[in-house]
């Protein structure tokens, strides 16, 4: 092999490695009802955003959220995220109770993209002291950001499921002070 074959195979290589940073990955974590990644989906999510998009692959029919460690479960989205459930619908059982719930925020990151599918939502309630909390709040500092729901029922439920807000800190003041 001679110098100018053994350079280009080096070039190739270098521009693989620095291309491959640049193709979209995904990670998918399978979550189990009664198992550890269940109870503490909070710390799950949090600790696994290192890829372009998380995927949480919801693998049993039924999950019950009067059984998870956290009241509500709070996280920075620096990525893409998806709650993905079994094909034929996977149920988030809440018994009345709001144990559980998601609380999303995206800041200072544009084109962040929320997505559940095949999610059955029920039994979900707040009392009026606690204000009619939503099940899932997503928060964005921009109008950039993507909500899809898939192929998702909502039954049974006496309060708010989804609470959407942006608020945009680059306003610009129309009138003098």
């Amino acid at each position: 092999m001679n110098i100018c074959t053994l350079r280009t195979i080096f070039y190739i290589f270098l521009f693989l490695i620095n291309f491959s940073q640049y193709i979209t990955t995904a990670k998918e974590i399978k979550i189990r009802n009664d198992e550890d990644n269940f109870y503490n989906l909070g710390k799950i999510i949090n600790s696994n955003q290192n890829a372009n998009e998380l995927i949480l692959n919801f693998v049993d029919r039924y999950y019950d959220f009067n059984k998870i460690n956290e009241l509500k479960i709070e996280s920075t989205l620096l990525m893409n995220i998806t709650f993905s459930g079994h094909k034929d619908g996977t149920i988030f059982d809440y018994h009345y109770n709001y144990k559980g719930i998601f609380s999303f925020s995206s800041v200072g990151k544009k084109g962040i993209t929320f997505t559940i599918e095949n999610i059955i939502i029920q039994n979900y309630y707040t009392p009026k002291s606690v204000n009619n909390i939503p099940v899932i709040f997503f928060e964005s500092d921009n109008y950039n950001f993507y909500f899809f729901g898939k192929n998702c029922t909502f039954q049974n439920n006496i309060s708010k499921i989804f609470k959407i807000q942006a608020t945009p800190n680059n306003q610009i003041q129309t009138n003098p002070q």
